[in-house]
C-alpha cells in the first residue's frame, strides 16, 4: 500500500492515536513484564505507546491468542524480531487498546463491542485517536447496539471507523454495517484480486463493502514470541491496513474530519479487478487502497474539503481539468445523524464532460466516480453532488469529498497550457524544465524502480555510466546534470568530485570492465571541485530532478550516428555518505562500471542498471517583450491588475506588428 514511502518521509503517525478493538493484546510479553516490541516506541520496550488499555470482556487483557496483537501490528506496530517482520503503517502512533474476549477462544458479545466503541469515543481526546479498527463479526442490523455505537463514535468523536467486511463470501449477515466508516474487503497481495472468502453483496440495499486491502497470508506480530510471525488470512488483516493508513494521512493533515478522510481514502484508490467507474460494486468497493495517492490529495487544499447541502441548496458543483492519459477520481462521504434510525441522507455524485458517470446508490453513505481521459488533449469535467433526500431529523447534510485533481468553481476554472518543444526559443534550461535530456528515456514519465549511491555521492570511487546515443538526441551543449530524489529522506552531503563527459562507441551491452577501454574519444573535464548536494526530499513525480550539479564548463554532444554518451564520476573523499538518488534496473539502454579509488583502472560491471540523470542543456533566449518600449527602460508605473489581483478577469491587447513573426 506504499506505507513505506510515507514512512521514509517521517510520516509515521507520531502526533495521532489509533484505537484497536479486538480479542486481547500482548502487554506482558511471555511474562517478562514488558510489552511486546510491536507496541514499543521504536524498539524500546520500556517506552511503549499504549495510551489506554481497557479490558472490556471477562477474559484477561493479554489472553494468549494471536489475533489482537497481530491486527494491532498491521495498523501501527513496530517491527518485531523475525527476518520477515515489518513496521505497521503508523508505527509512532499512540495505541488505545480494548480487549473484547469473553471466552478463551476470543469470542465476545455485541454488547461488549458496543461498550468498547463508546470507550474509544470517550478516550479519543486523551489518545488523540483519529482512526479505529474492529476485526470482529457482529450484526447486519443497522440498529444493533454495536452498529449504533460505532456510527456514534465516527459522528461524535470524529474517528474513522474501519471494520472487517467478514469472511463469509456472499453472506454478509454477520458483517458490521459501519454506515459512517469504511468496510474493508480482503484481496491477494500481488494481484489485488478479491479473496474468495471476503464477504460481499448487497447489505440492506447498500453496495458492500467500500474499499479493499491486503488480507491474504499476512505476516504479523505473534503473541508471546517476538522472533516469529503470526501468519493468517482474512478481512481481519485487511481492515487494520486501512486503519493504519488513515493514521498516516490524518497525521499529515490534522484538520481533516472523519467523513472527509474517508472520501480522500476512496478517491486515492487504485482500480483493481472487480472495481468499476462507481461505488456500485459488491466486492472490492472503490478499489485497492493507495497511501501515496491519498497523501497527495490530503496535501492539496483544492483536492479535498467539506460542503453542506440542504433543502435550499441541493447541489454542489465543481470543475476539474484532467490532462491527457490521466485518471480522474472523486468520492463523497457523509454520516447518518440519527443512529437510532434506519433513515439517512441520500446523495448522488455525477460526472459530466466528455463522458457521463453517475454514482447514485440510494442506501450508501458514500459515492464514487472514476473516469480516464484517453484522448490526446486535456479535458474539463464537471462534478455535481446532489441532495436527493435528507435523513431522519436532519435539516442539512454535510459531506466530505476528495479528488485526484484540483476542483474549482466554474468561475475559477484554470486555463490549459502546452510546453515549448525541446530546443525551441523560450524553452529555458535546467532539469525539470524544457531544457534537459532525461536518461534513460523511460525515466521521463516513470519513477525508476531502484535507488543507488554509486556515481552520485559514493566515496573513493571511479564510476562510468553509458547511455544509448539515439536516446540523447540531436547535437547540443550540456551544462550540468541532476538526479531525481529516491524514496528516502537523506541528509545533504558534500563531495569532492570530478565529472568527465565524453563520446563512446561502447553500448550498454558491451561496456567493458576496463575504464580506459570504454573511452573512445577525448573526455572533457566539466567539473573538478567540492559540491554540496541538497537534502533529499522523497518525490514520486517523474519530472522532479531536485538534486542538481551545475558544471564549471559546458560539453558539446555531437549527436553523431554510432556515438553513445559516457558519464564519468570520480570521488576522492574517503568518508562514506548515505545518499541514494533514484535509479533504474532492467533497462537495456543504460549500464554502469564502478571501481575502488578515483583512478581505478578496472571495476565491476552492472549491466542494464544506472542512475536516472537529467542532463541540462543551454537553450537560446527567445523572449518577446511587449510593449516594445519596455525593452529599453523600466516603465514609470506599476499595476497589480492582470498579475496578482484577486477575484478578477483581465484581458490585455498588443499590436501584432510588435509581436513579430510567427512562433510558438
Amino acid at each position: 500500500h506504499k506505507a513505506d514511502t510515507l514512512q521514509a518521509a517521517n510520516q509515521t503517525g507520531a502526533n495521532i492515536g489509533v484505537a484497536i478493538i479486538d480479542g486481547s493484546f500482548d502487554n506482558n510479553m511471555n511474562n517478562t513484564g514488558k510489552v511486546h516490541i510491536t507496541f514499543s516506541r521504536r524498539g524500546n520496550t520500556t517506552s511503549h505507546r499504549i495510551c489506554i488499555a481497557r479490558k472490556m470482556g471477562s477474559q484477561p487483557f493479554d489472553l494468549a491468542i494471536n489475533h489482537g496483537t497481530g491486527v494491532a501490528s498491521i495498523a501501527g506496530g513496530w517491527k518485531w524480531k523475525s527476518s520477515t517482520a515489518d513496521h505497521g503503517h503508523s508505527y509512532d502512533a499512540n495505541f488505545a487498546l480494548y480487549s473484547l474476549a469473553n471466552k478463551s477462544n476470543g469470542d465476545t458479545s455485541t454488547a461488549v463491542e458496543a461498550a468498547a466503541w463508546n470507550s474509544a469515543a470517550t478516550d479519543a481526546v486523551t489518545c488523540k485517536t483519529v482512526s479505529g479498527n474492529m476485526s470482529y463479526s457482529s450484526s447486519s442490523n443497522t440498529l444493533a447496539v454495536e452498529n449504533k455505537a460505532m456510527d456514534s463514535c465516527a459522528l461524535n468523536a470524529d474517528i474513522v471507523v474501519c471494520t472487517a467486511a467478514g469472511n463469509g463470501g456472499s453472506n454478509v449477515s454477520s458483517s458490521p454495517t459501519n454506515i459512517n466508516g469504511l468496510s474493508v474487503a480482503a484481496v491477494n497481495e500481488n494481484s489485488h484480486t478479491l479473496a474468495s472468502f471476503s464477504s460481499r453483496g448487497m447489505q440492506n440495499g447498500r453496495y458492500f463493502p467500500n474499499i479493499s486491502a491486503n488480507g491474504v497470508s499476512t505476516n504479523m506480530a505473534k503473541m508471546n514470541n517476538e522472533a516469529s510471525d503470526y501468519i493468517a488470512s482474512g478481512t481481519s488483516m485487511a481492515s487494520p491496513q486501512v486503519c493504519g493508513a488513515v493514521g498516516q494521512i490524518r497525521s499529515i493533515n490534522t484538520k481533516m474530519k472523519s467523513d472527509e478522510t474517508c472520501a480522500v481514502m476512496l478517491a486515492g484508490t487504485q482500480a483493481n479487478s472487480g472495481s468499476t467507474s462507481t461505488i456500485k460494486v459488491a466486492g472490492v468497493g472503490a478499489g485497492y487502497m493507495d497511501n501515496v495517492a491519498s497523501r497527495t490529495i490530503c496535501l492539496d487544499a483544492q483536492r479535498h474539503g467539506r460542503a453542506t447541502l440542504s433543502a435550499t441548496t441541493k447541489t454542489w458543483t465543481r470543475k476539474a481539468v484532467v490532462p491527457a492519459g490521466n485518471r480522474f477520481q472523486f468520492a463523497a462521504k457523509w454520516h447518518r445523524h440519527n443512529v437510532a434510525s434506519n433513515s439517512w441522507s441520500n446523495i448522488n455524485v455525477k460526472l459530466t464532460g466528455p463522458a457521463t458517470v453517475d454514482s447514485n446508490s440510494p442506501s450508501n453513505t458514500e459515492e464514487f466516480v472514476r473516469w480516464t481521459n484517453t484522448s490526446k488533449a486535456s479535458a474539463t469535467v464537471t462534478v455535481t453532488v446532489t441532495l436527493v433526500a435528507l435523513g431522519s431529523g436532519a435539516n442539512a447534510q454535510t459531506f466530505g469529498w476528495g479528488a485526484t485533481h484540483d476542483m474549482v468553481t466554474s468561475t475559477s476554472l484554470p486555463g490549459t497550457f502546452v510546453t515549448y518543444g525541446v530546443g525551441c526559443k523560450g524553452s529555458g534550461s535546467g532539469p525539470g524544465g524544457g531544457g534537459n535530456v532525461i536518461l534513460p528515456t523511460a525515466s521521463r514519465t516513470a519513477i525508476g524502480n531502484s535507488n543507488n549511491v554509486f556515481g552520485a555521492a559514493y566515496h573513493n570511487q571511479r564510476y562510468q555510466q553509458v547511455h544509448v546515443g539515439t536516446q540523447v538526441g540531436s547535437a547540443r551543449s550540456f551544462k550540468g546534470h541532476a538526479f531525481r530524489p529516491g524514496n528516502r529522506k537523506d541528509a545533504s552531503v558534500t563531495r569532492t568530485i570530478q565529472i568527465r563527459m565524453g563520446h563512446t562507441t561502447k553500448t550498454p551491452a558491451n561496456l567493458t570492465t576496463t575504464f580506459a577501454s570504454n573511452i573512445t574519444s577525448a573526455q572533457t573535464l566539466v567539473l573538478n571541485k567540492t559540491v554540496s548536494m541538497p537534502t533529499m526530499v522523497p518525490s514520486t513525480v517523474p519530472s522532479v530532478f531536485a538534486l542538481k550539479v551545475p558544471w564549471s564548463s559546458n560539453w558539446a554532444w555531437s549527436g553523431a550516428k554510432g556515438q553513445n554518451l559516457l558519464y564519468e564520476y570520480r570521488c576522492s573523499d574517503t568518508t562514506s555518505a548515505v545518499y541514494y538518488p533514484n535509479a533504474v534496473s532492467g533497462n537495456k539502454n543504460v549500464s554502469r562500471l564502478w571501481g575502488t579509488g578515483p583512478t581505478a583502472t578496472t571495476g565491476s560491471l552492472g549491466l542494464n542498471y544506472g542512475l536516472c540523470i537529467a542532463f541540462a542543456y543551454s537553450a537560446p533566449a527567445g523572449n518577446v517583450i511587449l510593449p516594445t518600449a519596455s525593452r529599453t527602460a523600466i516603465g514609470n508605473s506599476n499595476n497589480v491588475f492582470g498579475a496578482a489581483y484577486a477575484n478578477q478577469r483581465y484581458q490585455q491587447v498588443h499590436v501584432g506588428t510588435q509581436v513579430g513573426s510567427a512562433r510558438s
